[in-house]
């Protein structure tokens, strides 16, 4: 049996979360396929610029955040290895600081308020067929359906972008990336972003009394 949709998104993280309900919106039929349980967690920096913050609030994803799940920073800092800073301090108002986990929960609530969407975790796509009323997407439940519209929002090695022969060259810049939290109150009311060569660490103040450590670095100039 094939179901039909409007709207076929592949990938639940923000970007396809937020797609997903502004088309939802527009009264289109929209699914969106995971292939994580929610809520998703990934080694970022974990700050929400305030543009990002205003886009989130017209959503109306922030009444789905939990009390104290957030804290607001006013810029960032840019510390360099001989010991200069530099400040900048955002003209829109303030960023927020918040584990993904908690931006992850808080979007897939909103987004299954709609009655137009629909959300399914744990769940991916393994083939698509394509002719001229559309593509059929076959999931790893066994799922058929027939859309309109297919979105990829499937991160950096998107299946959809390589279905679809759009994938570029290969990067020639490979990064690896961890990150920690600590029990601590944040001691700057900025993200902090410090650097050497081939290596970026980013403080960010993620709640009252937590605080995030992420580091980005080349893969080609530390070696195990």
């Amino acid at each position: 049996m094939v179901l039909d949709t409007d709207i076929f998104i592949s990938g639940g993280g923000p970007a396809g979360l937020c797609a997903g309900i502004v088309l939802a919106r527009q009264g289109l039929r929209t699914i969106i396929c995971e292939r994580r349980a929610y809520p998703i967690d990934k080694v970022c920096g974990q700050g929400i610029m305030p543009t990002g913050v205003a886009d989130l609030k017209a959503l109306g994803v922030s009444r789905y955040l939990p009390v104290g799940s957030y804290y607001p920073f006013k810029g960032i800092s840019y510390h360099s290895r001989c010991g200069d800073i530099a400040v900048s301090s955002f003209s829109e108002g303030a960023g927020w600081g918040m584990q993904r986990p908690v931006l992850s929960g808080a979007l897939r609530r909103c987004a299954e308020a709609e009655p137009n969407l629909t959300v399914m975790s744990d769940v991916g796509v393994v083939a698509l067929t394509r002719d001229l009323d559309g593509t059929t997407v076959k999931t790893s439940d066994g799922r058929r359906l027939k859309t309109r519209l297919l979105v990829g929002a499937d991160g950096l090695n998107s299946k959809i972008r390589a279905w679809s022969g759009l994938d570029g060259p290969p990067q020639k810049l490979n990064r690896w990336g961890a990150r920690q939290h600590y029990r601590s109150k944040p001691w700057s009311e900025c993200v902090e972003v410090h650097w050497k060569d081939g290596v970026e660490a980013y403080v960010t103040p993620c709640g009252e009394n937590l605080v995030e450590i992420a580091f980005l670095w080349r893969r080609d100039l530390f070696k195990d």
